[in-house]
């Protein structure tokens, strides 16, 4: 009796005890029916207690569910201790899943026989993202501590970024990473630069997206377009990864995570990882991983700002020994391969000859073709040059159209004398630049090393007197340098020297040739012509010294000379009440780009107080060939200053519109050429007529130059050109002989009504 009492006590307390669990507490028999549960266990099927007392769980769960509780239970009941097991559950009343430690242990009775179980589940859910993320957070800061070490030794981009996706997969313990740039094509196709192992088919599988588009979205099924880093934890759902869901699950995702990689404050790229675990990235693992992709495009933009800076290093020191158009070596590697040929031809007995190579006509290819065709025209010579030196010695574009070649060993001059004859004739085939075939030829002097000199300079200024000889003999062919011709450069150095001195001792002079309107047949206008008046030679003219001083720069000296003088002269005709427009003055090109042009029109002017708009200033068509927008610049600043401009010999150069629609010019010069055949010639009299009508539609005057008879001026006036000049009216005289002409009515009375 008091033992019924006692086991009804002990059923109570039991079912007391298990009331208050939280956890679920059931107990089955042997066949497993329940014989009792706690509320837990109710919430979890979805049915009150009484339903599920006296049934199984094939009564509330589906089969495969039920079959897998019914192999625990026997395996519990076969063993003696209890059974441990994790599983995944979800109550009835949830969606989402929960974890569960499940405890499970056999019943006997007193007399040792089984009679059922008892079981025991614990959600242990929260517990297990804890310790979840606490390892993750671990395997995250072991990985940026990896990640840091490959940055700070990645001697190459594509080799860190492979590293460091690797170490994401073996270190982070993730099962995808990928790195992708935004290099796409049109349809917005990342550029994948770098995978983990594990990616390698995930990578070859599927077109990976940096776009939103209506087959897919970002970097597998997330975007981060917007710069923000993006997560994806809803694989099987999520339609934007339905293209390749099916390589997701050979890859067991369940997760992944986009990070952009930003540098200069705009994405380049994002690092992809992905992940086995649904719950993966929590907040304080994603700013891990942050950090980790922001030290990334840290290193990447490094590496490639190191990658830039050894590259313009290696230009740097490339363009330190070489030209920069055609590659061959520059004039300091000049020096150095001399240095070491004539040491070895001081040990060896023989020579070094020294070439200096100028391309003949090269201006008319610039002139005519332009610059670009210019260039390509060097760069061909200088292919031919290589090809034909080999081994033989060295090739150097010296400057502008001008070669220099060392030729090493030499042993006997006259098999150099046929070397060099043969290297000029290779040019008698016509270069092909782009849609023209331009006939070439080379002029080349030669000096010899120790024979003329020991210095590169001395040999070089050598050869260059043998290539001065060489153009005046007819260019296309060569001389070696010898004692005749250094007394023809000793001549030029004095005579350089002398032109200096002419410029401080008030030697040069100004004769002036009237420039006649054939409306009026009064002389209008002059043009200034500047002469030497050497103390031992006498009256030279411009032809006998401008070369020279367009060679040594010593023309932007005689230039501003010119200017100031002319003013002068102006100055002082104005005020005797000389009835004149103007004076023209010729402009050499390298005072546009040597010289300061507008600051010595400008002192001019004030200084006599001459009327800008008085002063013409003769210009040709070669200074547009360089630097255009700066000749444009200053001759725009002239203009505003007030004076006139003009281009002479119109016609022979450039000839091009484009620089007349860019700069108002106010006269255009017929070159003496034109107007000398304009008489017999058809050709002559079409280009006149053509640059008079210019004239006239474009509203400039038009002067016509080297006008020598009647019969051209009376063509000239017909044609309705407006201004004329030549040895028909006059020859350039000097001031006195000039004004006393204009005065005496002379070049008016040759002038036909």
């Amino acid at each position: 009796m008091h033992s019924q009492i006692a086991a009804q006590h002990a059923d109570l307390f039991f079912d007391a005890f298990i009331e208050s669990m939280p956890d679920m507490v059931w107990v089955k028999d042997a066949a497993g029916v329940f014989l009792t549960c706690n509320p837990a266990v109710e919430r979890f099927f979805g049915v009150p207690r009484e339903e599920i007392i006296g049934k199984t769980d094939y009564q509330f769960v589906e089969r495969d569910l039920a079959d897998h509780f019914r192999e625990k239970d026997l395996a519990a009941m076969a063993a003696d201790v209890p059974q441990v097991n994790l599983e995944w559950l979800t109550f009835a009343e949830a969606s989402e899943a929960r974890l569960f430690e499940t405890k499970k242990t056999s019943m006997r009775d007193a007399k040792g026989q089984l009679v059922g179980i008892l079981g025991v589940a614990r959600d242990v859910t929260e517990q297990h993202r804890a310790q979840m993320a606490y390892e993750s957070l671990n395997r995250a800061l072991k990985l940026i501590g990896k990640c840091n070490h490959a940055m700070m030794h990645a001697v190459d981009e594509r080799t860190l970024l492979r590293q460091i996706c690797d170490l994401a997969v073996d270190v982070g313990g993730y099962q995808v990473a990928l790195v992708g740039f935004a290099e796409h094509d049109e349809d917005k196709t990342v550029s994948i630069n770098a995978w983990s192992r594990n990616g390698d088919q995930f990578v070859r599988k599927i077109r990976v997206r940096w776009d939103d588009s209506d087959v897919g979205s970002g970097m597998v099924g997330i975007s981060i377009r917007t710069g923000q880093t993006a997560v994806n934890r809803d694989y099987r759902n999520n339609p934007l990864v339905r293209p390749w869901r099916e390589v997701a699950d050979e890859h067991g995702l369940r997760s992944s995570i986009a990070i952009p990689l930003i540098a200069n404050g705009s994405v380049f790229g994002a690092l992809m990882i992905g992940s086995a675990h649904a719950d993966a990235f929590a907040p304080q693992e994603q700013a891990l991983l942050e950090e980790m992709a922001a030290d990334l495009a840290f290193g990447v933009e490094t590496l490639r700002a190191r990658v830039e800076h050894d590259a313009a290093k290696r230009k740097l020191e490339f363009l330190a020994h070489h030209d920069a158009l055609t590659g061959t070596p520059n004039r300091v590697s000049l020096r150095e391969h001399f240095t070491l040929a004539s040491r070895q031809a001081k040990h060896s007995g023989a020579s070094v000859a020294v070439l200096l190579l100028d391309l003949d006509n090269f201006k008319f290819v610039n002139d005519s073709l332009g610059h670009d065709h210019g260039d390509h025209l060097l760069i061909e010579v200088t292919r031919r040059l290589q090809r034909r030196i080999g081994n033989n010695g060295m090739v150097c574009r010296y400057g502008g159209d001008e070669f220099a070649v060392l030729l090493y060993p030499v042993c006997e001059m006259e098999l150099l004398n046929r070397y060099v004859r043969k290297l000029i004739d290779s040019f008698t085939m016509p270069v092909r630049v782009g849609d023209y075939t331009i006939d070439v030829s080379l002029s080349a002097g030669v000096s010899l090393f120790p024979a003329h000199g020991n210095e590169l300079d001395e040999l070089m200024r050598f050869a260059d007197t043998a290539l001065q000889k060489s153009k005046r003999s007819g260019k296309n062919t060569f001389h070696i340098f010898d004692e005749s011709m250094q007394s023809d450069e000793l001549q030029l150095v004095r005579m350089r020297t002398q032109l200096r001195s002419a410029i401080r001792n008030d030697e040069l002079v100004l004769h002036f040739q009237p420039k006649v309107s054939l409306e009026t047949g009064f002389a209008c206008s002059a043009e200034a012509l500047v002469r030497w008046q050497h103390p031992d030679r006498g009256l030279l003219g411009p032809s006998s010294f401008i070369p020279l001083a367009e060679r040594t720069g010593l023309i932007i000296d005689i230039g501003d000379w010119v200017l100031n003088e002319a003013c002068r002269q102006l100055a002082a005709w104005l005020a005797d009440g000389l009835a004149l427009s103007s004076i023209s003055i010729n402009v050499s090109a390298l005072q546009v780009r040597r010289g300061n042009l507008l600051a010595s029109v400008s002192a001019a002017l004030r200084r006599w107080q001459v009327p800008a708009g008085y002063i013409e200033l003769e210009l040709t068509e070669s200074i547009f060939l360089d630097d255009v927008d700066t000749v444009i610049g200053l001759l725009t600043d002239l203009r505003r200053l007030g004076v006139k401009l003009s281009i002479d010999d119109f016609g022979t150069g450039y000839s091009s519109l484009a620089y007349l629609k860019s700069l108002r010019v106010d006269r255009l010069k017929v070159d003496q050429s034109f107007v000398r055949g304009i008489v017999n010639e058809t050709a002559s009299l079409a280009i006149v007529k053509s640059i008079v009508q210019l004239g006239r539609n474009l509203n400039l005057a038009v002067t016509a130059e080297g006008v020598e008879d009647e019969a051209q001026l009376a063509l000239l006036k017909q044609l309705g050109c407006e201004e004329a000049q030549g040895f028909l009216f006059s020859k350039p005289v000097d001031a006195v002989t000039f004004k006393a002409l204009c005065e005496s009515g002379l070049v008016q009375r040759l002038v036909p009504g």
